[in-house]
């Protein structure tokens, strides 16, 4: 619970970064703006194709702002937890990249310098299925990323 609460303030830091050269009323109106049609997520399982001690029960949460930067925090492949901060295109055919650093990927070689603290990589992700007026959800989406030698499953909703 400490470290969705810290993630969730992250996003408000994150927020307030972008409106630092507006009026603190402009700027609450904004962030009420980014978050009120902001699209929260679960990261719930990843298939790696390599049985090397990697970690597939990778569960986790996220929010995408409305205007794309995206926040999130989960237990990742290398068994650790991660924080990642990054800004998602808009949606096209399904389709959104994601360019983000992310923390605690110190098991990894490929890409990332081993012991290194941060990494940066461009995640692409697809939206697989989507259900639009359930529950009270405007929409609720399955939404895929499939990269070499990984594949990872995450739901979201826009309330």
């Amino acid at each position: 619970m400490k470290r969705i609460i810290i993630a969730l303030i992250l996003v408000a830091v994150g927020i307030l970064f972008t409106t630092a050269a507006i009026s603190q009323e402009r700027a609450l109106e904004y962030i009420k703006t980014e978050l009120a049609d902001a699209t929260y997520g679960l990261h719930l399982a990843s298939i790696h194709d390599q049985n090397n001690n990697t970690n597939n029960g990778n569960l986790g949460v996220y929010i995408r702002t409305k205007s794309g930067w995206s926040f999130g925090h989960y237990h990742n492949s290398c068994n650790t937890y991660t924080n990642y901060y990054g800004w998602s295109t808009p949606e096209w055919y399904r389709v959104t990249l994601t360019p983000v650093i992310a923390s605690g990927y110190h098991c990894l070689t490929t890409g990332v310098e081993e012991g290194k603290r941060w990494s940066f990589s461009v995640v692409p992700s697809v939206r697989v299925l989507s259900f639009d007026n359930i529950g009270g959800m405007r929409r609720t989406s399955l939404r895929a990323v499939v990269s070499p030698g990984l594949f990872h499953l995450m739901a979201e909703a826009k309330f």
